[in-house]
């Protein structure tokens, strides 16, 4: 799901409460500045997040509703839909192919607009998505709709992270950045809710509530202080560092610090074939293979197809009752997750992630070959695919889900950063695309244990990369991580 933590392609946090000023030496004293307007600057913009969970929460409760099998609505009526297994891959699917889009024209966006304006401008894409949805009256009318809010999703999911590390102060910029994370979580838990007593239709009316409270949460706080120097407008930048800081903090010493980070990245002149060069290639393959390893592990398939997974094992727990619960426990180990990666590192964390994924969803995979081989065996634990999948999202929110985009952030070398990170979000998102719409056929060719099993020995993959190929860059400086590849970009 992803694919949505590029808020942690900030540099390393700092968690100390000075942080030396490179002009002069001096230290800004970030003790004096106010947490509560970062915080409230934040939330606002985590809105957005919110917006892009229920999108993509919005596909797996709502499937029986719209294949029919849950027996309601009138087939006589213009109103009535009824998707085929392969209509209604594409309508979970094609959210993604919008993200991908979405995710590749962000930065242009922007940087032309501002970050905070991107994001207002973002929620009209969304309310007309959620406006076609409420109106559909044939497949092709959803296919447009899920294209429109993936592309509007896939803007988000670049923008919001950056506007959270923009606007925070060293001290709380992992906590905030964590807030995009979270978001989706959120909003992942307010679409399998909302499933459970609301009709498609009225749900996706509710749900447009959401961008239309980001618009006027967002209309009350500051830009980016770094894109507003970038623009020359070091006026509106300082008065954006006193709305975020509050009085009693001199954002003078921030405010140098900040010029010379925009004339330090204007200076960086990059080109397509620096991505040739060792001390490119390297760490941009090592941030792709991570992208990889975390959509081949199926995230998104199970997300999508949750409910529909549920039913089809028999669960002994109500379908929709069940997608509920394992968002929730992807909430809670996000929470977790944000309090611990810094101390115990990104490698530990993939490598034990990929680990629970892959033992878990070969679990699963075993469930459904003994429903089709045994079946009196599998009544006795019907508990088994709820348990299963719980683990396995926890499993993937410790690790698989946060640590490719943070770790992309970090490995990448400044001078390619933009081009490198636009090839890794590429990657991610076009792999999401493909596992979720090829989902139904891997079901038809290799029956649904043979296709848990695929994912899990992907998981397994994934375990072994991290074991002898992937770095630690914990507490580690950019040359210090660029080191690591062998060599400089000089």
């Amino acid at each position: 799901m992803a694919s949505v933590n590029e808020g942690f392609q900030n540099d390393e946090i700092q968690i100390n409460e000075s942080v030396l000023n490179e002009e002069d030496g001096t230290k800004i004293d970030y003790s004096k500045a106010q947490k509560k307007p970062q915080i409230t600057a934040a939330i606002a913009a985590a809105v957005t997040g919110i917006v892009l969970g229920t999108i993509l929460g919005w596909a797996s409760p709502v499937q029986t509703q719209l294949q029919g099998t849950d027996n309601t609505g009138d087939p006589n009526s213009i109103w009535y839909l009824h998707l085929t297994e392969d209509e209604m891959s594409w309508v979970s699917s094609l959210v993604t192919l919008g993200a991908l889009f979405g995710g590749m024209t962000g930065g242009i966006f922007m940087d032309l607009w501002g970050r905070k304006t991107t994001l207002i401008l973002i929620c009209a894409p969304y309310v007309l998505s959620w406006l076609l949805l409420v109106v559909s009256i044939n497949p092709s009318m959803l296919y447009v709709a899920r294209i429109i809010a993936g592309f509007a999703g896939g803007i988000c999911s670049v923008v919001c992270p950056c506007y959270l590390g923009e606007i925070s102060t060293p001290p709380v910029r992992g906590v905030l950045g964590c807030f995009f994370q979270l978001s989706v979580c959120v909003g992942l838990i307010t679409s399998s809710v909302m499933g459970l007593g609301l009709g498609w239709r009225l749900m996706s009316a509710v749900l447009e509530i959401f961008p239309v409270i980001a618009v006027f949460g967002l209309i009350f706080v500051p830009e980016s202080p770094y894109y507003l120097l970038k623009k020359g407008l070091r006026n509106d930048a300082i008065n954006s560092l006193r709305w975020l800081r509050g009085n009693e903090f001199d954002v003078e010493l921030e405010i140098s610090e900040l010029e010379i980070s925009v004339e330090n990245d204007m200076a960086v002149d990059s080109k397509a074939s620096d991505l040739l060069r060792p001390w490119a290639y390297r760490p941009i393959i090592v941030a792709l293979l991570l992208m990889i390893f975390q959509q081949v592990s199926g995230i998104n398939a199970v997300l999508f197809n949750a409910v529909d997974i549920f039913i089809f094992a028999g669960s002994t727990i109500e379908p929709l009752v069940a997608n509920i619960l394992i968002n929730v426990v992807q909430l809670v180990v996000a929470l977790l997750c944000s309090a611990f990666i810094e101390r115990l590192g990104r490698r530990v964390l993939f490598m034990t992630s990929q680990l629970i994924c892959g033992v878990s969803i070969c679990v699963l995979g075993v469930f459904f070959y003994l429903q089709r081989t045994d079946s009196k065996v599998t009544e006795t634990i019907g508990w088994l695919p709820l348990a299963s999948l719980m683990i396995y999202i926890a499993g993937f929110s410790v690790g698989s889900g946060p640590i490719p985009w943070l770790m992309t952030g970090e490995v990448v070398p400044r001078k390619v950063k933009s081009l490198g990170v636009s090839l890794a979000t590429l990657t991610n998102w076009g792999l999401a695309f493909i596992v979720t719409k090829t989902f139904v056929y891997i079901k038809a060719g290799l029956t649904d244990a043979g296709a848990f099993w695929m994912f899990g020995g992907f998981c397994f993959l994934g375990f072994f990369f991290a074991i002898f190929f992937l770095p630690e860059t914990k507490n580690k400086s950019q040359d210090e991580i660029q080191a690591f590849f062998g060599s400089k970009t000089n």
